[in-house]
């Protein structure tokens, strides 16, 4: 996760698998970390002021290192090893926030899956309040895990969601498995009168299991109206047969 505009700046770092990673080789510092497998660390320049400013679930793994102020509007993080060789990248930018936030003043940009590419922008959303708008040391509070793959199927993350900033549901994860190669895809969003309101890919080359997200917001970035809505996939193979696969959602919000 990244996070701008705050006192002091950090980002979080993780280690899915392998070796113990040593954070001089993806950080510039005088001082030497390992970052043991499946662990979340997080960087900043003044980790007594995060303490006083979030509940951290793990204090030992801030790190107090030196890094760089980030610009708000977009930037990009890398992480390098000792050769200077890119193990990963990020260009972010500051639209990438959920559009019904008024002021992303302080909110966390997180990643919500470690397996999809680390440059898709719909592998970012924004932290939830639950949370403070932030989660130094734990899970990302917007993580949305991984959905149990099927063949030839539409599946849905949840029956029902509630796009309401509350970490909990607040996006619609779908998966689109097909069969053989050279698919191309195209989902739409309709309401119960028919209408389309929101296209989420249109007509591009996909794979064979492929992850979509969908906020809850139309065409325009505009707040959908509560109500059930039909998830359509449109699925055409390399000699042009089409197939149709279709599944409901009901899209709600919490009353605090």
């Amino acid at each position: 996760g990244l996070k701008f505009r705050a006192t002091p700046e950090y980002f979080r770092a993780r280690s899915s698998h392998g070796d113990p990673v040593r954070t001089k080789s993806v950080t510039i510092t005088d001082l030497k970390y390992y970052l043991l497998p499946d662990s979340i660390y997080v960087l900043t320049t003044d980790p007594s002021v995060i303490l006083e400013q979030y509940l951290v679930e793990n204090p030992t793994k801030l790190l107090d290192v030196s890094i760089p102020n980030y610009a708000d509007d977009e930037g990009i993080v890398g992480i390098l090893n000792e050769q200077l060789d890119t193990i990963d990248q990020l260009h972010y930018y500051e639209d990438w926030h959920f559009a019904g936030l008024s002021d992303v003043n302080g909110v966390s940009l997180e990643r919500l899956s470690v397996s999809e590419d680390t440059q898709t922008k719909n592998n970012w959303y924004s932290a939830s309040y639950t949370v403070g708008f932030a989660s130094p040391t734990a899970e990302n509070s917007q993580y949305s895990g991984e959905i149990e793959s099927g063949e030839g199927q539409l599946v849905l993350s949840n029956n029902v969601f509630t796009p309401d900033q509350d970490g909990q549901n607040d996006f619609l994860t779908i998966q689109l498995n097909v069969n053989g190669q050279s698919n191309s895809a195209t989902i739409h969003i309709f309401n119960v009168r028919g209408y389309s309101v929101a296209t989420l890919v249109n007509n591009q080359l996909i794979d064979s299991t492929n992850e979509f997200r969908w906020n809850g917001l139309d065409n325009d970035g505009q707040q959908l109206p509560i109500g059930h809505y039909i998830v359509v996939a449109e699925v055409y193979n390399s000699v042009g047969k089409k197939q149709l696969l279709k599944e409901k959602v009901v899209l709600s919000r919490r009353s605090y």
